[in-house]
């Protein structure tokens, strides 16, 4: 699920896209932070354990609108 610019640019990178599937969510304090545990059936790239690493995560909200 690319967004805009920033998606394109994934895209000329080569940035991998990854299902997850949730499987824990907890509120870790009030109801400012939320602690989420995932799982994914494919692995990980290699390099997303390499310093400077990131993953970016696209959420979906009720209206099916994703943040």
């Amino acid at each position: 699920m690319r967004r805009g610019f920033q998606g394109a640019v994934l895209d000329v990178l080569g940035a991998k896209l990854l299902d997850l599937t949730v499987i824990d969510s907890q509120l870790v304090s009030g109801d400012t932070l939320r602690r989420i545990t995932f799982s994914s059936a494919t692995r990980f790239p290699d390099a997303l354990h390499e310093a400077a690493s990131g993953i970016r995560l696209w959420f979906p909200l009720a209206s099916g609108r994703a943040v």
